[in-house]
């Protein structure tokens, strides 16, 4: 049993996909901070992957960013740095560690990282999700994980 104050909910998420995801560890992680600072000062070098499934995708997701099944084999750019999430972060986390072995993605290991915590931990730092229409509060998210939703996001099965 693991004992530990949280400070925010933000903090939560990526601590129960850290133990969720521990096994796994041969890539490289960023924290939402890192990713909201890389965003607003680089926004050109940074390409978000969702690794979600399309039903998904479609009902929200961070802005600006493409979905894995549909675009695996043109997701690699020279100049970019991949940035890999899911709901918590532990479905892009097997994704990822895919990618960096496979054949297209294994010398692009060093530009590639998972989102700790994913979707859950961005809408907890206060980050906005999009769909096609715009901004909005709902969110396809797993049973398990809808404790971690802030009050004001709706979650869609």
């Amino acid at each position: 049993m693991l004992t530990v104050i949280f400070f925010g909910k933000c903090r939560l998420v990526e601590n129960n996909y850290f133990y969720s995801i521990a096994q796994q560890p041969e890539f490289k992680e960023i924290s939402c901070e890192e990713l909201i600072y890389l965003i607003e000062k680089y926004p050109q070098k940074i390409k978000l992957v969702d690794t979600r499934y399309e039903d998904d995708y479609k009902v929200s997701r961070i802005q600006n960013s493409i979905l894995y099944e549909k675009n695996r084999d043109t997701i690699f750019e020279e100049d970019k740095i991949l940035i890999f999430y899911s709901d918590i972060g532990e479905q892009s986390g097997r994704v990822l560690k895919h990618f960096i072995y496979s054949e297209k993605g294994g010398k692009r290991y060093s530009k590639s990282y998972n989102l700790n915590g994913g979707i859950l931990a961005w809408i907890n730092a206060g980050r906005k999700i999009v769909n096609d229409e715009g901004i909005t509060n709902k969110i396809h998210i797993e049973d398990r994980y809808r404790m971690f939703l802030p009050e004001n996001y709706i979650p869609v099965k």
